[in-house]
């Protein structure tokens, strides 16, 4: 299992979240649709402590919708507003259809085709994936019943907690 330094894809960080879990050898204790639903709860509370982290990025699907107003279609021939930011553009294959929470869009990774993960975008700043992470890695650690899983959660999501500098 190689790790990506710059956890560009969901299987990047997925491979970066079992390292930390010490999870290799399949049967994995943890599946990878139950890390990857994680990364989605992740998202959902990055939008809560840092939602300034989703301004500006345009996301597009099949349905033609961008928070930057931009109604192409997906067209790649049309032309992009100016001021609209394009980076990082996920196209449906790449990306589940964005959910609406409040003014901010929050993308979610679609948990039910893994073949699409290693293509699949982190629509996250560089600096703020490696929280996505540690948050992924806490969460599904939670669940285990061993008290020396509970240490290594709390310890996996003070770490999100710090790059997201929650309660600083």
């Amino acid at each position: 299992m190689q790790i990506s330094a710059t956890l560009n894809t969901v299987s990047d960080c997925l491979a970066t979240a079992r390292t930390l879990l010490q999870d290799f050898i399949a049967p994995y204790r943890y599946p990878d649709t139950d890390v990857v639903s994680a990364m989605n709860f992740a998202l959902l509370d990055m939008k809560r402590v840092r939602p300034d982290i989703f301004v500006g990025i345009r996301y597009e699907n099949r349905h033609g919708f961008s928070p930057g107003g931009d109604t192409t279609g997906g067209d790649p021939t049309q032309t992009v507003p100016s001021g609209v930011a394009t980076i990082p553009t996920m196209t449906a294959q790449q990306t589940s259809r964005p959910r609406r929470h409040g003014v901010f869009v929050v993308p979610s990774f679609d948990t039910t085709t893994p073949a699409n993960w290693p293509t699949t975008l982190v629509p996250v700043p560089p600096e703020y994936r490696m929280a996505l992470v540690y948050y992924a890695a806490g969460h599904v650690q939670l669940r285990d019943d061993e008290v020396t899983q509970d240490s290594r959660a709390a310890s996996f999501i003070g770490s999100y907690k710090q790059i997201m500098e929650v309660g600083q």
